[in-house]
């Protein structure tokens, strides 16, 4: 194992130090920063109020932070990314993933090693980005190899390495797999395999289907099994566009062993043509869905849009036992 890890030191420092400069054609190193922010300015259950609090998660947590650093060239990209939150002594900084790559063969295979943060060429996300199966490289240490045998075709894996040592036997046997295939203007499809094991000791396998034929409408299918809990999930998202008007709605089914939940959300928002101000309501429902959706929620509100930045403002209602409401403030600064 320790051969391992110095072999991945080694080609990691070859990449980031020995390929010269004048061959890259590189663009300026690019610094990035990320800040995102959720206020309650007030709460209540109805008869009961509470104090304004920020993030409103069941721990004490500031606003949300990410500062990253990215150099890309001709052949070789490197990036880092930073977290933290408001209050240091709950989340405090830390390195998130940091990795270097290197294209081979005129771009023919792409070689990434570090703390890999990718492989969302090969899973799909709804509109609230959230996932419909977990990264191949999920910021974890280890080595990525991406063979692109045409425009259309990506073939990926990823061999985790963590830092404690392991046997190679074990290494070896936990590798994962990602393939995405666009079909022209009509489709795309993406899989992946998680042979390595998630935290609840679940293995993955994941397949999923984009029909991009009709203008302005997506349409986004899936299907997610886990082995450990006996979990299916299938996934829905799609959308529609029409001028300054876009419709959103996702919906999944997830069968754990014999239990059945469900959750799904719609959503609409109209962009003021000559300001740059969007309104917005969404009403979503669940009985604890592996998107996080456990209740009756509806949340009608206003966005200001300023340089790849927002300020939204709105009232969130939630019904679970009884009703209850939020007055919320949220923001998002990136540059």
């Amino acid at each position: 194992m320790k051969r391992i890890k110095i072999a991945l030191f080694l080609v990691f420092s070859l990449i980031t130090l020995l390929v010269p400069l004048s061959a890259q054609e590189a663009a300026p190193p690019k610094l990035s920063m990320w800040n995102r922010g959720l206020f309650n300015l007030y709460t209540s259950d109805g008869t009961t109020s509470g104090g304004p609090n920020w993030m409103g998660y069941a721990t004490d947590q500031g606003p949300y932070n990410s500062l990253s650093l990215n150099w890309a060239g001709k052949l070789v990209n490197w990036s880092m990314t930073a977290e933290w939150d408001g209050d240091g002594s709950v989340y405090p900084i830390y390195l998130h993933d940091y990795s270097a790559s290197y294209a081979m063969f005129t771009g023919f295979v792409r070689f990434t090693a570090g703390k890999v943060y990718g492989g969302d060429d090969y899973r799909f996300r709804n509109f609230d980005t959230t996932g419909f199966s977990t990264r191949i490289a999920n910021a974890e240490t280890g080595v990525m190899v991406q063979v692109l045998p045409a425009k259309n075709l990506s073939l990926g894996a990823f061999i985790p390495i963590p830092v404690a040592e392991q046997s190679a036997e074990i290494t070896y046997s936990r590798p994962n797999f990602g393939f995405q295939w666009v079909a022209g203007d009509f489709a795309i499809l993406k899989s992946s395999l998680r042979l390595e094991p998630l935290a609840n000791g679940n293995r993955e396998a994941s397949v999923g289907v984009s029909l991009t034929a009709i203008r302005n409408f997506g349409l986004t299918l899936g299907y997610t099994y886990r082995d450990v809990t006996m979990e299916n999930d299938f996934f829905l998202d799609t959308s529609w566009r029409s001028g300054p008007l876009t419709l959103h709605a996702f919906a999944d089914l997830n069968l754990v062993d014999a239990d059945l939940y469900y959750g799904g959300k719609v959503n609409a928002e109209y962009a003021f043509p000559t300001i740059p101000f969007t309104l917005g309501g969404s009403a979503s429902y669940g009985n604890g869905d592996i998107w996080y959706n456990d209740s009756l929620e509806l949340y009608p509100y206003l966005r200001y849009n300023f340089s790849g930045s927002s300020v939204q403002t709105g009232v969130v209602v939630d019904y679970a036992d009884a009703w209850t409401y939020k007055v919320q403030l949220q923001y998002t600064v990136g540059f």
